[in-house]
């Protein structure tokens, strides 16, 4: 038997991980469908045998070669760093890690940004294990400089949003400035990943600066929330674990800053999250998502929790609500691709359908200055947030081959609130955790 002969019998051996692992899997074909023998697949028998010699020899004739360096511009918008204008160069050698280093000016806030961050990763090869392949990674991350923050530490500022923040100013986002190093290490295999963060840094407020945009509209937020300024000295923890083989994940996440290491602020912060990704034999999947946060420590709008946006309440604004307490759940059916194909749309437009509703709350000190509500109750009945809502998802399968365009329409549900509202953003079908890799 060949190579690529071996390799195709493990693959087709090999279970699907879940219903939306086997739906998107099936856009495999979907070239011979549409277009008949003229978009059959070429022979790639020699490459499919070098690609399982490569795979066989971690290190070995895939992976040779010299020092690569990847120059890149590095430019961004938003409100409170008006444009940032600046470049970076990576440098890289697979024995050796990356190194990459950046240096950019900010025209809002006069202010030069930048500095440098190493990565390496290392791990061994697959090996079998009750009938199928495991296999670790380690990852040690060492990052120092001047970077702008974002004020929520479940969330990661995107291009989608920076575009949106310079064509219609609808940036929603708080941020702040870190001056320091951080380091990480991450333990990965297929059923669990550990990580371990320490961090000392100078966090700091930013204002607002730039208050125009490409459409010349009135920011949506006018103001930016200012962090409390302080040296912050801290140590994280987290942790995820897929339950068996199945399609579900649990995680947990910890972060401690105390005065008796030497930082200005002091708090506890602890997430947990679970998700599932639950198929409906071959037309659609369930994703079911809960989240639950507690954070021990007052006034410090940086490791507090937040509610509304395109991860959270759709049909909330994005970052309205904080506090020190935060519940959310929610729960979305994601139909197969298949669903179009009497349209006989091309392979080129991998579009489905989806439905979905949440609830939610934040509670205690609020970092908005309001009047906030106990801590150590659950908020009242009428403090729930409550939605429903319809998409329209694009598959583009880069830069994730898990990752959509998601065109949201979300309803609240109860008396007294708003209109729906329209959402444009990128993301995963989970994203209230970082799942394993499969």
């Amino acid at each position: 038997m060949t190579a690529s002969a071996l390799l195709l019998a493990l693959t087709l051996a090999a279970p699907a991980d879940s219903g939306l692992g086997g739906y998107l899997g099936g856009l495999s074909d979907s070239t011979d469908a549409y277009f008949g023998i003229s978009g059959a697949r070429p022979d790639t028998t020699s490459f499919d045998s070098l690609l399982a010699v490569g795979l066989a020899q971690p290190g070995g004739i895939l992976n040779r070669g010299p020092v690569h360096f990847g120059p890149a511009p590095w430019v961004g918008f938003n409100r409170v760093l008006g444009p940032l204008w600046g470049a970076s160069l990576t440098a890289s050698a697979r024995p050796l890690g990356a190194l990459d280093g950046r240096l950019g000016y900010a025209a809002g806030p006069n202010l030069w940004l930048g500095g440098g961050e190493y990565t390496k990763s290392w791990g061994r090869r697959p090996r079998a294990s009750r009938g199928y392949a495991t296999e670790a990674t380690w990852t040690a991350t060492v990052r120092g400089g001047r970077f702008q923050g974002v004020m929520d530490l479940d969330r990661r500022e995107s291009v989608l949003a920076v575009a949106r923040a310079f064509i219609w100013g609808t940036d929603r986002q708080h941020y702040l400035l870190r001056d320091g190093v951080r380091a990480s290490l991450i333990r990965e295999t297929p059923s669990l990943r550990l990580g371990l963060e320490a961090r000392d840094e100078l966090d700091s407020p930013l204002d607002v600066t730039a208050s125009w945009n490409l459409y010349r509209r009135e920011p949506v937020v006018p103001f930016n929330l200012p962090a409390r300024l302080g040296r912050v000295h801290e140590l994280g923890v987290e942790g995820t674990v897929r339950l068996g083989r199945a399609p579900a994940w649990i995680e947990a996440e910890s972060r401690w800053a105390d005065e008796a290491w030497g930082s200005d602020l002091q708090f506890t912060r602890l997430r947990v999250a679970a998700a599932a990704d639950l198929p409906l034999g071959n037309i659609a999947a369930l994703i079911p998502q809960a989240t639950w946060g507690r954070l021990a420590g007052r006034d410090i709008p940086q490791a507090a929790f937040y509610l509304g946006g395109a991860s959270s309440l759709r049909s909330v604004p994005g970052w309205s609500l904080g506090g020190t307490r935060k519940a959310l759940a929610r729960l979305d059916l994601l139909t197969s691709t298949q669903l179009f194909a009497p349209l006989h749309l091309p392979p080129q437009l991998p579009i489905s359908l989806g439905a979905f509703g949440g609830v939610g709350a934040v509670w205690g000190d609020d970092p908005y200055g309001g009047p906030g509500s106990p801590e150590n109750e659950w908020p009242q009945r009428n403090e729930w947030l409550v939605e429903a809502g319809a998409s329209l998802l694009y598959r583009p399968g880069l830069p994730d081959p898990r990752g959509h365009l998601r065109f949201d329409w979300a309803w609240p549900i109860g008396p007294g609130r708003g209109p729906g509202r329209f959402t444009l953003y990128y993301s995963r079908p989970i994203d209230l955790l970082r799942i394993t890799s499969r």
